[in-house]
C-alpha cells in the first residue's frame, strides 16, 4: 500500500547527502544528536537514518508500523540537526509531518494517545481537573486591574499543575512592576499534540485560545513556557492561516524590558553563581537567546557563567517533542547529561526559562548531583524583589 506523501516532504526527503553533520560528525559542531547518542549510535534514529526510512516509507517499499515509528518518535525535536544540515532541510518540520502521517496510519505511540485523551477531556495533558488550573494563585496575587488589562498571562499546563512556583513568581513580578494584566480561561496550547502528530486536535485548541484571548481585550500575551511561546507565536498563524490578533511575549523578554525601564528594584541578596540552559523551543526554534541572559546579568550579586554548550549549540534537556512521555528513562538520561555539563564550570545554579525544562532537569540532577540547584529566572528575580 502506497501512503500519500505530504507536499512539504517532496524535496526534503531527497536532499539529504548523508554527510552525517546532523548527528555530530563535524568537529566544528560538537553537539551530537541526542537520540543517536542515547541509543549507542543507532543509525536508524539518527536524522539521516530517519530520512532514508521515510523515503522508503513513501515509496512503498516498507509499511508503517509501531516498530518503524520508533525511529521518528524517539527524538525530542530539539532542532539541532536542522541547524547543522548543510542542505538546509528543516528536519524538525519534516519529522513532525511524518509523525502526523504515522498517527493517521494508527502507528503512533500509545502514551501520546493517552495524554491526548487527557487534553481533550481536561484541557491539559496531566489528567488534572480544568477547574484547578489557577488553584496555585493566592488571593493577594489576583490582578489589581482586571478591567483594563494590557497583558494576559498564559500560565501553561506545566506551570499550572507541576511547577506552580514559576507561575507564582511570574505573578509576583507582574504585580510588583505594576503591570496591568489578567488571566484567561486558557486550555492547553497544543504543543504536545503538534509535536506528536495530532495536528487536528491542536487546531481546535488554537481556535479556543484565540477566541478566549479576544474576549479579554488584550493585545499582548505573556507565556512562562518556551513550548507555549513557540506554539502561540509560530504555529498558530500557520495552523489557522491567519495573523494573530495579539503579540506573544515570553516572560524572559518582558523581564528584560521591565529591568531596562527601571520598573523592577532588586535587593543585593546573597552572592550566587549561575549558568543558563537554553530551552530548544525558545532558542533554536524561535531565536530568543539574549533576553534571559540580560536578565541574569542585571541581578545584583549574581555572577553569570556561560556553559560551553550554549545558545544554538546547547544540549536539549530531553523533555520536549513527546520524548519524555514516550521514553521517560532516556529523557532523564539526557537531562542528566545536560546537568553534568554544569559540573565543568564553577556554577551553583542551573537556570532556565521553561517549566518543562525545569521539570526534567531536576530529574536529571537528582540522578547525578543533588547539590546543583535548578531555578527558573523568574524565581531568581522574585527572590530579590523589594
Amino acid at each position: 500500500m502506497l501512503i500519500s506523501k505530504p507536499e512539504v516532504l517532496t524535496d526534503a526527503l531527497y536532499k539529504c547527502g548523508r554527510c552525517s553533520y546532523c548527528r555530530g560528525c563535524n568537529a566544528e559542531t560538537p553537539i551530537i544528536c541526542p537520540a543517536y547518542e542515547l541509543t549507542d549510535k543507532l543509525e536508524t534514529v539518527s536524522p539521516k537514518g530517519r530520512l532514508q526510512i521515510a523515503r522508503r516509507l513513501f515509496e512503498g517499499s516498507i509499511q508503517p508500523s509501531k516498530e518503524l515509528s520508533e525511529a521518528f518518535f524517539l527524538c525530542p525535536l530539539c532542532g539541532d540537526c536542522r541547524d547543522k544540515c548543510i542542505e538546509g532541510i528543516d528536519t524538525t518540520e519534516v519529522f513532525e509531518v511524518i509523525r502526523e502521517v504515522l498517527v493517521k496510519e494508527n502507528a503512533g505511540i500509545d502514551t501520546h494517545s493517552k495524554f491526548m485523551g487527557s487534553i481533550v477531556e481536561n484541557n491539559n495533558p496531566y489528567f488534572e481537573p480544568h477547574e484547578k488550573r489557577l488553584a496555585w494563585l493566592p488571593k493577594q496575587l489576583s490582578p489589581s486591574n482586571p478591567m483594563t488589562p494590557e497583558y494576559a498571562y498564559f500560565v501553561g499546563c506545566t506551570s499550572a499543575y507541576r511547577r506552580q512556583p514559576i507561575a507564582v513568581a511570574t505573578t509576583e513580578i507582574l504585580q510588583t512592576a505594576k503591570v496591568k494584566f489578567t488571566f484567561m480561561d486558557e486550555v492547553c496550547c497544543g504543543s504536545p499534540l503538534l509535536r506528536t502528530g495530532h495536528k487536528e486536535v491542536a487546531k481546535k485548541l488554537a481556535k479556543k485560545n484565540i477566541e478566549t484571548t479576544k474576549k479579554t481585550g488584550v493585545k499582548k500575551v505573556i507565556t512562562s513556557c518556551a513550548g507555549c511561546y513557540r506554539t502561540l507565536k509560530k504555529d498558530y498563524p500557520i495552523l489557522l492561516e491567519q495573523e494573530l490578533p495579539f503579540e506573544v511575549i515570553h516572560s524572559a523578554e518582558l523581564l528584560a524590558e521591565l529591568i531596562k525601564d527601571d520598573q523592577l528594584e532588586l535587593s543585593e541578596g546573597t552572592p550566587m553563581k549561575v549558568t543558563y540552559h537554553d530551552p530548544c523551543h525558545l532558542g533554536r526554534h524561535v531565536g530568543v537567546y539574549e533576553p534571559p541572559r540580560d536578565v541574569l546579568k542585571h541581578i545584583p550579586n549574581l555572577k553569570f557563567i556561560e556553559m560551553t554548550e550554549n545558545r544554538n549549540n546547547a544540549l536539549c534537556c530531553g523533555a520536549g517533542g513527546g520524548f519524555r512521555a514516550g521514553y521517560k528513562d532516556l529523557s532523564i538520561d539526557l537531562a542528566a547529561l545536560r546537568v553534568s555539563q554544569v559540573k565543568n564550570i564553577d556554577a551553583e545554579i542551573l537556570s532556565s526559562s521553561c517549566p518543562f525544562c525545569h521539570y526534567n532537569l531536576e530529574l536529571g540532577r537528582d540522578k547525578i548531583d543533588k547539590n546543583i540547584k535548578i531555578a527558573d529566572i523568574t524565581e531568581l528575580i522574585a527572590r530579590r524583589l523589594l
